[in-house]
C-alpha cells in the first residue's frame, strides 16, 4: 500500500502583475500558475481544488460563515520514512495568504496512508 503526504495551501486571493499580462482574469491565472508550478518543482502532484466552508467570529458575540478556496497537493512518502518537508516546500511566500489563514496551521503537510494510486 502506497502512503502519501499531503500539503494543503490556502488559493492565491488576487493576481500577480507581470509584464504582457492584462487583465483581471489573466493575473489571477498567473499567480495560480506560480504557485502549481512551485508546489510541482517541489515533487507535490496536484490534486484538486476544494472549497470548505469556515465558521469565524464576526464582532463580539456574532458567527459568520466564509468559504475558504483551498489547493491539495500530495507526493510519496519514501519507504524509509517521511523527507523532510521543509526543505522541499516553496518558498513562504509563493501563496499570498491572509495573516488568519496563515496562523490556523493550513500550510502544515499531513501525512494519510491511502490505498489509492
Amino acid at each position: 500500500m502506497q502512503a502519501y503526504e499531503y500539503k494543503i495551501v490556502p488559493a492565491p486571493r488576487k493576481g500577480h502583475k507581470a509584464k504582457g499580462v492584462k487583465g483581471a482574469e489573466a493575473r489571477f491565472a498567473l499567480a495560480l500558475e506560480t504557485v502549481m508550478n512551485d508546489f510541482g518543482a517541489a515533487g507535490w502532484d496536484y490534486m484538486r481544488t476544494d472549497i470548505l466552508p469556515v465558521e469565524e467570529r464576526q464582532g463580539l458575540t456574532g458567527r459568520t460563515t466564509t468559504f475558504r478556496h483551498l489547493l491539495v497537493f500530495r507526493r510519496p512518502l519514501s519507504p524509509t520514512g517521511p523527507e523532510d518537508t521543509a526543505a522541499a516546500l516553496p518558498p513562504s511566500g509563493a501563496v499570498d495568504a491572509p495573516p488568519e489563514e496563515a496562523s490556523t496551521g493550513a500550510s502544515g503537510a499531513q501525512r494519510i496512508s491511502s490505498d489509492s494510486a
